[in-house]
């Protein structure tokens, strides 16, 4: 997006207005510590929308009473203004530029509420998309199911801002990164700020993921029902046997697992299927007493069970106990025994040593058996858990046995109520219908599968018109081409030369690659290879936005606070009425470095002013960087540095707010 910064500045309590012109190129604003140059960016960060107020405390915020904005977009200006009181805001648009001389707290009434606001300047810069929710099954895991955050310029904000405490650090690289949910949102939102998905992509791609969690979701209860197959069919099967029971007959001649091979086949059959009763079959009396001797097996399996359980429970305490006690034990380590010679002759008696060597040996094997015990627990925790799975097995078919057990007997009540086998035949046959309907309706989530992975494939095809991939994938070869292509210009260290820096849009971290081995910024040792990292890489993406031009959402400017630090650190204070490199390296103690540093501060800012020239000839739109910095009057090849800071030098009695006069710049 053709976008740049016209006016900057603020309305004071007196109503006297204090503003700083910019134009499309190269703009400097110089001058010693403490005049407000940092505070443009926090200027600009606070008339765009941000929920923080940054704005350093002192003269600025104690003084200033309105907050604008002037910018051009393509044909267009617009005009944005915050109430440091209300924190409201102001929002117009103007067909020509306006009158900014004639900005007043009256003229700039700010009654537009954060939200409003922040919703209303996204439009402005083509961001209509409100979900960005590519799978709405995520909505499930918020608060009252709220869609995603939409996009919003908010999150472009950290392409445009490169902050004194950030320009040369080595842990961080983009703006407010340090907040996870912003980096989450600007990564996921790239796509939306290069123009590479619109709302029917975003749409196509909400469908998709929904019928990828639907066809997940069926997918594993298929699997769930297909482990279920061997219980079901002892289900079907035991549902078979009552029916045998009461009626003395069997209802078909095939097993349960054929009935479930093809279950809308054999309900067909089970429905024409006439009841028949033998009225002296003793069938039920026979299951009962099967029934009995199997509970009593299982009973006495799990007693015996219980017994090992005890065994092995006792043997694990045992251990443990004793563990606990070897470890106040003095176990001893080595015999202490002297040469033994008899007191007349002083002839040495040997047999003394034979006892000692054997004294030794059972010492060792002592030592061995009292640190060895313990590890005998290995071996009894799975046999434990064995016998502890085996017990609930056999409780399992216990319960299982019990309720057959117990449904003969509520039958044997019903007969003795006096209802007629016929009928409990009809029940149990009702039972196995409706067991088989059951199934024959769970069975169609198949065909709901597979219209599913059709509907899926459908989709994918038309995603992949859109060329996402692609878009993202050339668009991460061109930065990284013209990452590489600007570093080069700049003095890393020869370590890493040639240049070979990667930027993953995925992740967005920034890497030099050698020998395929990727090493991070912090692990690029000086400050000048993580200044000139990050000049590479913003400028890489100032430059990729411009290329694609009104397909941007991003404007095509960006803010370099002290890029010259590394060199001349501003924490060392610049309050001389000229810029001074040489008693600013002399308080470093680096005198001797003055004339290199200077050389590259200076080949720093030329590379700049080229770097505007170029991109406007390769895009056709010519970007506005605006750097604010206490170098000055510097030396540059084929530029002047004057016509880049055009009267914005803050030095003496000249800055951004001068309390005793005003100060329109």
């Amino acid at each position: 997006m053709k976008c740049h910064i016209v006016c900057l500045g603020v309305i004071d309590k007196n109503n006297k207005q204090h503003s700083v012109f910019f134009s499309e190129g190269l703009n400097v604003i110089t001058g010693a510590s403490k005049t407000g140059k940092s505070a443009m960016i926090d200027i600009f960060d606070f008339c765009m929308g941000s929920s923080e107020f940054t704005v350093p405390a002192g003269v600025i915020r104690n003084t200033a009473t309105t907050y604008f904005l002037v910018l051009s977009i393509d044909e267009s200006y617009l005009l944005l203004a915050r109430s440091s009181e209300t924190k409201k805001h102001a929002l117009r648009t103007y067909i020509s530029l306006p009158d900014i001389t004639k900005f007043s707290n009256e003229s700039l009434v700010c009654d537009v509420s954060q939200k409003d606001f922040k919703e209303d300047l996204s439009r402005r810069f083509g961001l209509d998309i409100s979900d960005l929710d590519e799978d709405l099954s995520i909505r499930e895991f918020r608060y009252q199911n709220k869609k995603g955050e939409r996009a919003s310029i908010r999150n472009g904000i950290s392409f445009l801002l490169q902050p004194q405490n950030l320009i040369a650090n080595k842990h961080s690289i983009f703006y407010r990164f340090n907040q996870a949910n912003k980096r989450e949102a600007t990564i996921q939102q790239f796509n939306v700020f290069a123009g590479f998905v619109t709302a029917e992509y975003l749409s196509k791609s909400q469908k998709l993921g929904d019928a990828e969690h639907q066809l997940a979701q069926l997918e594993r209860l298929e699997l769930k029902r297909s482990k279920q197959q061997e219980t079901k069919g002892l289900q079907l099967d035991a549902l078979m046997t009552q029916y045998k029971v009461i009626t003395g007959n069997g209802l078909l001649s095939a097993s349960a697992s054929a009935m479930l091979s093809n279950p809308r086949g054999y309900l067909n059959e089970i429905k024409r299927v006439e009841i028949e009763i033998q009225e002296d079959s003793n069938t039920l009396l026979k299951q009962a007493h099967q029934l009995e001797k199997q509970k009593t097996n299982l009973e006495r399996n799990i007693y015996q069970l219980n017994l090992r359980l005890h065994d092995v429970t006792s043997s694990i305490s045992y251990i443990e106990n004793y563990k606990n006690d070897i470890k106040d034990l003095n176990t001893p380590s080595e015999t202490l025994i002297h040469d033994y010679s008899c007191p007349f002759c002083e002839t040495k008696n040997e047999s003394i040593r034979v006892e000692e060597n054997r004294l030794v040996e059972s010492i060792n094997w002592l030592n061995d058996q009292l640190h060895k015990a313990p590890t005998l627990m290995d071996s009894f925790y799975p046999e434990q858990y064995a016998i502890e799975k085996e017990i609930k097995q056999y409780r399992s078919q216990l319960k299982n046995v019990n309720a057959q057990i117990q449904e003969i007997k509520d039958k044997q009540k019903e007969l003795h109520g006096y209802r007629d086998l016929l009928t409990l035949g009809l029940k149990e046959k009702l039972r196995i219908e409706i067991f088989l309907e059951t199934e024959i309706e769970q069975r169609a989530t198949h065909g709901e599968i597979e219209e599913l992975k059709i509907k899926i494939s459908q989709l994918k095809s038309e995603l992949k018109k859109f060329g996402l991939e692609e878009k993202r994938s050339e668009a991460e070869r061109y930065i990284n081409e013209q990452m590489n292509n600007i570093g080069s210009r700049f003095e890393f260290e020869e370590t890493y030369k040639p240049l070979n820096l990667k930027f993953d849009l995925n992740t967005f971290d920034l890497y030099h690659t050698v020998n395929n081995e990727k090493i991070y910024l912090h692990s690029m040792g000086s400050g000048a290879n993580w200044l000139y990292s990050h000049l590479s890489l913003f400028l890489a993406l100032l430059r990729f936005f411009c290329s694609i031009g009104k397909q941007s959402a991003i404007p095509s400017l960006l803010f370099l606070d002290q890029p010259s630090q590394v060199y001349f650190p501003e924490s060392i204070q610049d309050n001389g009425a000229e810029f001074d490199p040489e008693a600013l390296k002399k308080s470093q103690g680096k005198e001797g470095e003055l004339t290199e540093d200077l050389l590259a501060v200076t080949n720093l800012f030329t590379q700049l002013a080229k770097f505007c020239e170029e991109t406007e000839v390769m895009t056709g739109i010519k970007p506005q960087i605006i750097v604010l910095e206490h170098a000055d009057n510097l030396q540059l090849d084929g530029y002047i540095f004057e016509s880049f800071v055009q009267g914005r030098r803050w030095r003496g009695s000249k800055k951004f707010i001068d309390t005793t006069e005003g100060n329109n710049l």
